[in-house]
């Protein structure tokens, strides 16, 4: 036999070539969990900082539920009240150069602030207290020079609606710098939850 020109008797020692693609994939997929990556919410600082230099144009709300929830008081005791959540639309203008991303504050008014409210208290009695609007994080982001609707769903407990009264009434202030949920404040994830990050993007805290 003469010796083969082609190099057939070494192709045919070769390893198929399904069988190399899927040994790659199991040894990355084997290996890429055990890895930490920078978190692509906060860049790895861990924090998500307050936006900057934005104009709140108009904020409009839809309540898409109102459910009854039991918290506790000082005492231990019971206390019925409301888990609300809406949909929020912020229109806010960024009037800078620079591209604004980070945290605002929602507020969900109801009365004017310092009027006096019945509330339940640990005992479950009703007494009058100095009202204290709900306020939620919302994480946003805006391109330099630009206006941009951004909707948010957010949730937070408050006393229930009486008949008859109007859904709350929420305004837009300035964020404050706080700890990032999506990494718990470390900067870093692991491959699954660094590509749920990727996916899902900032939190929403509802």
């Amino acid at each position: 036999m003469g010796e083969d020109p082609f190099g057939c008797e070494k192709m045919k020692n070769l390893p198929p070539i399904r069988f190399i693609i899927l040994s790659i994939v199991f040894v990355i997929v084997g290996v890429l969990p055990a890895f930490e990556f920078t978190c692509p919410i906060d860049g790895g600082t861990g924090l998500l900082k307050a936006a900057q230099s934005l104009k709140v144009e108009s904020v409009e709300p839809r309540l898409i539920s109102e459910k009854d929830v039991f918290t506790f008081g000082e005492c231990g005791a019971p206390v019925k009240r409301s888990k609300f959540t809406y949909a929020v639309d912020m229109l806010l203008t960024n009037e800078s150069t620079e591209p604004s991303r980070g945290t605002v504050t929602v507020v969900f008014n109801r009365f004017e602030i310092g009027q006096q409210v019945m509330e339940q208290n640990a005992e479950g009695e009703m007494v009058y207290v100095d009202y204290r609007p709900p306020t939620v994080p919302a994480y946003v982001a805006v391109p330099a020079g630009t206006t941009r609707n951004v909707e948010r769903v957010l949730s937070f407990i408050d006393e229930p609606l009486t008949p008859g009264e109007e859904p709350h009434k929420p305004g837009v202030e300035a964020g404050t710098d706080m700890r990032d949920p999506t990494c718990g404040g470390t900067g870093k994830l692991h491959f699954i939850e660094w590509l749920k990050a990727i996916v899902k993007g900032p939190p929403s805290f509802e």
